[in-house]
């Protein structure tokens, strides 16, 4: 062959054996991307929190107008109190899955402890109210079917909307 020389392959090398430059380099950003996924989704609900979710809002708000919706748990306190942080942290979750589902195209985050934020482009003020109702609907009957021990205590009773163009 003319202008290629032969390379004989080392049958014992592997190439993400550690030690590798390769290997460990990917390894390396591997690793710092769970990172950044780890330090910028909340464990419980796997939603943004509140630096990443802000961030995500600010964007969406700077192109377009929309709600920007604050939804605050009740009664956190008194669920971990009487039935302990397992059924707090149910309660956590299941207003974040419902939250996500109902606000469909929204950017929803976790602020901290029991509050959450959420922004829906280009949405009317018909639009958010129905969404808002079926928000409530759905975690009515959300709580009733795996709510267990904290079904009986009043958990998501308001949300505070802010619609317009300029908020």
């Amino acid at each position: 062959m003319v202008g290629y020389d032969m390379i004989e392959l080392d049958k014992d090398y592997e190439p993400f054996k550690k030690g590798n430059v390769w290997a460990d380099r990917i390894r390396e950003l591997e690793l710092a991307r769970q990172r950044e996924a780890r330090e910028s989704l909340d464990y419980l609900t796997g939603l943004p929190m509140r630096h990443k979710g802000e961030a995500l809002i600010l964007e969406k708000m700077q192109k377009q107008g929309g709600c920007l919706g604050f939804v605050d748990m009740d009664n956190l306190k008194k669920i971990n109190d009487v039935y302990g942080h397992k059924a707090g942290d149910r309660a956590l979750r299941l207003v974040g899955e419902v939250l996500t589902e109902c606000m469909e195209n929204a950017v929803v985050c976790r602020l901290e402890g029991d509050e959450f934020l959420f922004y829906l482009p280009e949405v009317s003020e018909a639009e958010i109210n129905m969404r808002v109702r079926k928000l409530f609907d759905s975690f009515r009957a959300a709580k009733k079917c795996c709510g267990g021990d904290f079904s009986g205590i009043p958990v998501l009773r308001s949300v505070h909307v802010q619609t317009g163009r300029q908020l």
